[in-house]
């Protein structure tokens, strides 16, 4: 039998796999995975950012909770501080002592640099998975891993590289051509992601991590949101504005900062809502970029002479509005107090990087639209059914990153356009900024749009954006739309036919 025969008995041809062979391969998947005979091997690729790793990472924590047991390796690309990424999305690895084996459930993982595993005279297996890995058209990963098959399951609508099974020989199944996969919108598919907590033991772990001196603003800002004091909006992804450029990350926190002005000062459309708001900017910028960031609020800055800008701040006054402080600074639990008492203060919490499981927290548990950078955080968000602001690099710029359903539409739908249109201008310049003031009543104002899709996250459950995002979570937050079980059954029925 063919592949793609063997494919169309496993999955149905229409916008959902078929309950009944769902849980007919669930169930023979979960036999697999309690049998410790049946090793796989798993890799880590390093990118620039997380985003690959992190769907391994993923892929790994989910097959464990699907009832994974016994002894793996994890072998992964010592690049792009590999290490300190590693720690942050397996809490009990330690990047100092990196050989030292971590426990999660049932599941013992080693982890391996991939020059010193291939010295080691390593036993070739069976099965090896890997999340996104670029070059996997032009390497044989297969033969470095020392697997005769191996699973390759790329980020969220990531076009750079398909998702294959690459043989041991070099052969390549490309997963996202074959015929039935292409009609579910393999390559568009998200991962289904458990909604993230902060239990007593992922207290325990951030308080232990590399990262334990930002748990107590972690834990002050996040208490402030839950007891519903203040707001809150994580933001991630804007160093890659940080190279001289039209477009840089101080502009974009302005940007923010105006459209939650703009949210707040609108929040009697929304029963009063929008509060006082902390953002938590967990990028890594630098102090010029904070002192930019002021020259702005304040109208200062030399970029606004000549713009119609610059009288638009000065009579907003943003800068008594708008503040930022350092994670460890002592007066932090008193600005977070005056943002609590003032519903029109904003205030941005220079943090940095935390670990996955608290940045995963974070990103539920806002009440802003988060922001973020990334295909594997949008795979994230979209398991949580609310409203996102999605940044774009290089890479995807000319990419609709907010979904129409069922996937296989070839046009976005009014609402996906529409927000996708809002995010796109949190990376407004000055220049554009003031083509805007200049033709206000026909173009609105990058602040006016991007509050009034902000607005969306309080709005009625019955609202038309309230009710496109939940029906995005209803889709992705489902095990039967996986991507990476459609892919590990895909492997499965592959191997079951050779």
């Amino acid at each position: 039998m063919s592949f793609s025969s063997a494919i169309t008995k496993l999955l149905s041809a229409v916008d959902s796999v078929n309950a009944a062979s769902f849980s007919n391969n669930l169930s023979a998947l979960q036999l697999l995975l309690k049998d410790p005979k049946n090793s796989i091997r798993f890799f880590i690729y390093s990118s620039s950012g997380m985003g690959h790793q992190s769907t391994a990472a993923n892929i790994i924590y989910r097959l464990i909770s699907l009832g994974l047991t016994g002894s793996y390796q994890v072998i992964y690309v010592n690049a792009f501080d590999a290490l300190k990424k590693i720690a942050a999305l397996f809490p009990q690895f330690d990047p100092k002592n990196p050989d030292t084996p971590i426990v999660i459930g049932a599941v013992t993982l080693t982890f391996i640099e991939l020059d010193d595993f291939q010295k080691s005279s390593p036993t070739l297996l069976n099965i090896g998975i890997a999340g996104g890995t670029d070059g996997i058209m032009h390497e044989n990963f297969a033969a470095e891993l020392y697997v005769n098959y191996l699973l390759v399951l790329q980020p969220y609508q990531w076009y750079q590289e398909p998702s294959v099974i690459q043989l041991n020989n070099g052969t390549r199944v490309n997963l996202d051509a074959n015929e039935v996969l292409e009609s579910l919108s393999f390559s568009k598919r998200g991962y289904f992601i458990d909604i993230p907590k902060m239990t007593a033991q992922e207290i325990t772990f951030f308080q232990a991590s590399a990262y334990a001196d930002k748990y107590p603003a972690f834990d002050a800002i996040t208490s402030s949101l839950l007891a519903q004091k203040s707001n809150m909006m994580p933001v991630y992804g804007l160093t890659m504005f940080d190279s001289p450029g039209t477009r840089t990350s101080d502009v974009m926190l302005f940007n923010l900062a105006t459209a939650i002005a703009y949210a707040q000062d609108n929040t009697a459309s929304v029963g009063n809502a929008v509060k006082g708001t902390i953002v938590i900017v967990l990028s890594e910028l630098s102090d010029d970029t904070y002192e930019s960031f002021d020259a702005l609020l304040a109208g200062t800055d030399p970029r606004l002479e000549g713009s119609p800008l610059k009288a638009w701040v000065t009579t907003r006054k943003l800068s008594t509005r708008v503040k930022h402080i350092n994670y460890d600074d002592p007066l932090l639990p008193s600005a977070i107090g005056q943002v609590e008492s003032k519903a029109t203060r904003i205030m941005f919490v220079n943090m940095g990087g935390v670990p996955l499981y608290a940045f995963n927290y974070l990103y539920n548990v806002s009440d802003m639209p988060p922001v973020f950078e990334g295909a594997a955080t949008n795979s994230l968000v979209l398991n949580f059914g609310k409203n996102y602001l999605a940044l774009r690099s290089g890479i995807n710029r000319d990419f609709i990153l907010y979904p129409t359903l069922p996937l296989n539409t070839e046009q976005p739908s009014a609402e996906a356009a529409t927000v996708d249109a809002a995010s796109r201008l949190v990376e407004s310049t000055i220049m554009e900024w003031g083509r805007d003031l200049n033709n206000e009543a026909v173009l609105g104002t990058p602040a006016s749009i991007l509050g009034m899709d902000i607005l969306i996250a309080f709005e009625p459950p019955d609202a038309s954006g309230q009710q496109y995002f939940a029906s995005l979570g209803a889709f992705f937050h489902n095990q039967q739309e996986d991507k990476m079980l459609m892919g590990v059954f895909s492997l499965l029925q592959y191997l079951k036919n050779k």
